[in-house]
């Protein structure tokens, strides 16, 4: 993580296993990553809802701070519905 502290990245997208780092010496800006592409629309993936549901509570939680899609190919595909049920619900303002 050395390359954080020194100022080679501009961004990050943290995932749940991330290393719990707290210091931020640098500011650099801090993204929640949302695994979009376990949508599949099909039987063992997430369900369209779960995206949803987490769009909307890092919405409520850092207002403004934005999150990541991993990846932008279940959007692209519009798998189960999944890039409709975001424009109609937190991205529809």
């Amino acid at each position: 993580m050395n390359w954080c502290f020194t100022g080679l990245c501009s961004s990050s997208a943290a995932i749940n296993y991330w290393l719990g780092i707290t210091a931020n010496p640098r500011s650099v800006p801090v993204y929640a990553g949302l695994f979009t592409s376990r949508v599949t629309g099909g039987k063992g993936g997430w369900p369209v809802e779960e995206i949803v549901a987490q769009t909307q509570a890092q919405r409520a939680r850092a207002t403004g701070a934005g999150h990541v899609h991993f990846s932008l190919v279940a959007l692209h595909q519009n798998r189960g519905g999944l890039a409709d049920a975001l424009l109609a619900g937190p991205y529809a303002q």
